[in-house]
């Protein structure tokens, strides 16, 4: 839970910040940014009618960047045991 804590802080300094320097509404910017499921997100998107696709492209790119990273940390693919 104490995680679940931290990340969100973050979420919700990152999406002010970057809410003030460009032109997005703070709460896209923030279900964007939260840690969540992707079909969660997706669905949040709609009902709060924000733009869902800018919610999954930063999610998705939030898993790539993820995957390419634990790549570089092990790069034979073997696995942290």
């Amino acid at each position: 839970f104490g995680a679940f804590l931290v990340s969100f802080g973050i979420s919700l300094v990152a999406a002010y910040f970057v809410a003030n320097w460009i032109d997005l509404p703070f709460g896209q910017l923030l279900l964007a940014y939260a840690p969540g499921g992707l079909e969660a997100m997706i669905m949040m998107a709609f009902i709060l009618d924000l733009d869902p696709g800018f919610c999954c492209s930063t999610s998705v790119g939030t898993l790539h960047r993820n995957d390419f990273d634990s790549t570089l940390c092990d790069p034979k693919g073997v696995g942290i045991s």
